[in-house]
C-alpha cells in the first residue's frame, strides 16, 4: 500500500505512523495532519481531536480445551506492560487512553472520549 501511495501523486493511504516511517519513501509519503493536528500528537489523539486511529486487539480462549498457555502468557505480559510502550512505535498505551476518558469494558476499548 505504501509503494502504491508513493507512486501516485495525491493518493491517500491508511497505515500506522511506524509503518510509514519504517517502510514509506520518505520523500513521497507524508503523515496527514487534519485541521493542523498531527497524529503524532499523543494528547490530540487521546483526547479525540485527531480522530483517525487504529486499535490493536489480542484475544485468548476461555474454554480450557482451546486455551493455549503461551498465548495467555503473551497477553498477560502485554497487559502488565501497557504503560511501557516505546514511543518509537507511535502507540498510545491503554492507561493513557483511560485517563483521557476512553470507555473500556474490562480491558477492551468500547468508546471514544467524546
Amino acid at each position: 500500500m505504501l509503494s502504491q501511495v508513493a507512486a501516485l501523486k495525491g493518493a491517500i493511504g491508511y497505515e500506522t505512523i511506524w509503518m510509514a516511517n519504517t517502510y514509506g519513501a520518505k520523500d513521497k509519503i507524508k503523515i496527514l495532519t487534519i485541521d493542523g493536528i498531527s497524529p503524532q500528537d499523543d494528547a490530540a489523539v487521546a483526547s479525540g481531536k485527531y480522530s483517525i486511529y487504529r486499535t490493536m486487539n489480542f484475544t485468548t480462549w476461555d474454554d480450557p480445551k482451546l486455551a493455549k498457555p503461551n498465548a495467555k502468557k503473551l497477553v498477560d505480559y502485554i497487559l502488565s506492560n501497557l504503560d511501557k510502550v516505546d514511543k518509537g512505535f507511535e502507540i498510545i498505551p491503554a492507561p493513557a487512553l483511560r485517563k483521557a476518558g476512553w470507555k473500556f469494558t474490562g480491558d477492551e476499548i468500547t468508546g471514544e472520549p467524546r
